[in-house]
Parts: C-alpha cells; structure tokens; sequence
C-alpha cells in the first residue's frame, strides 16, 4: 500500500529539479532521506540531465567519464549496470553534441506503432494495418479539413 502512495509522486522525480515548485522540491527531498537508496539513482539522473547542457563534445565527454567513473565506484549493483551501459553507449551519447539530434522520435514512432497494435488486437488484413499505421501518423493539421468536409 506505501508504494501506491509514491505513484503519483513520480513526476517529481523525473522533472528538472530547477522545474519544481517550493513545496514539491520539500517534499521530494523528504522522500529521498525516507527512501535513500533512490538518493543516488536521482543524484545521477540530475548529473546526466547537466551533462546534457555542456557546450562542446570534449566538455561532455570529460563530464560523462566523470559520471561513468563515479557510477562504477558505486556500492549499487544496479549503478554499476547503469555505468557500464553508459560507457558501453559513450560514444553514441557524445555524437548528440556533433549533430544535437536523438532518437527520440523513432522511439516514439516506435512506441506510438506498438500502442496501435496492443488496441487493435491483432489484424486480420495487412492492408488495414498499413492504413491504421499511416492514419496515425498524419498530422492533426492536415485531418482538420478532411473532417470538417466529412461531417458538413
């Protein structure tokens, strides 16, 4: 029952702290000294979020090795995992600073084509799938028209 009275309070963990209000900061500093063994998973989540604002890639990469090195000193087994992917991923993570680009739209195309197929409980024609899958992804803007046409 004391872990459903945290769900709600997740978003305070994943915000920028420089984005919470007052109270929440109060509040999110009491869970921390309640629940320490999330102290440090959120001290690192706020060390990469940092990491992120560095101005070129040999400022970043001095900053990642830094976090790298002090997540593989950690006495949490899954500090020392998260580290080691770190630095398995280093590369890929300081080329953000070359280009300033993600993966996070394929990731949410991805996550967005999955949700689709999870409701559609499974097709039984390839080409209402491929249509379902392309209806998604047209803008909201360009549907404006065609609904407005279709309902007048």
């Amino acid at each position: 029952m004391q872990n459903r009275k945290l769900i709600g309070k997740r978003w305070w963990f994943v915000k920028g702290r420089e984005n919470l209000k007052d109270w929440e900061k109060q509040a999110l500093d009491n869970l921390l000294k309640k629940y320490p063994e999330l102290e440090a998973f959120y001290y690192y989540k706020e060390q990469l979020r940092s990491f992120y604002k560095a101005k070129t890639r040999e400022e970043a990469a001095v900053l990642m090795s830094r976090i790298i090195l002090n997540m593989e000193c950690s006495d949490d087994a899954a500090i020392n995992q998260w580290g080691r992917t770190l630095k398995r991923w280093r590369m890929y993570i300081l080329n953000f600073f070359i280009s300033k680009t993600t993966n996070a739209f394929t990731e949410g195309a991805h996550t967005k084509i999955k949700m689709i197929k999870r409701q559609s409980y499974g097709f039984r024609n390839v080409q209402v799938y491929i249509r379902k899958m392309m209806l998604a992804f047209i803008p909201i803007a360009l549907l404006g028209g065609l609904i407005w046409h279709t309902v007048c």
